[in-house]
């Protein structure tokens, strides 16, 4: 069962696999999310923090293990490995990669769909 079905129409998901908190590349990563909130928010954008040891969460609410297990297997993360995916709102994959990625590099290609391009034009028209 896809557990991130809840989102679709809502929110697009990015999801970070790591092996832990501590792993080094996540912790890169990590620091590009808190300096980027505003835009994160922006793109109606919610995030996974999704670890092998530790504690998983999803916008500070902990996510069971039972949860974690499904998200591995349905996106078919290998134990170990870094990941990051990107879902969009209509609750298909858009982006993978298993190495670091900046965060505007995201920001670009999100902006870059038709979905988000009419968001963008419907909040300007709001302005």
């Amino acid at each position: 069962m896809n557990v991130l079905h809840e989102y679709q129409w809502k929110n697009r998901i990015l999801l970070v696999f790591a092996q832990s908190e501590g792993d080094t590349t996540f912790q890169t990563f990590k620091k590009q999310l808190l300096e980027e909130m505003e835009g994160i928010a922006d793109r109606d954008l919610l995030i996974f923090e999704i670890f092998e040891i530790g504690r998983s969460s999803s916008e500070g609410s902990l996510l069971d293990a039972g949860t974690v297990e499904n998200l591995r297997k349905y996106l078919s993360i290998k134990p170990g490995s870094f990941a990051i995916i990107l879902i969009g709102k209509d609750g298909n994959e858009k982006f993978r990669s298993t190495l670091m990625v900046k965060l505007v590099e995201l920001f670009s290609l999100i902006d870059s769909m038709p979905m988000r391009q009419r968001e963008m034009r419907e909040k300007s028209r709001k302005k």
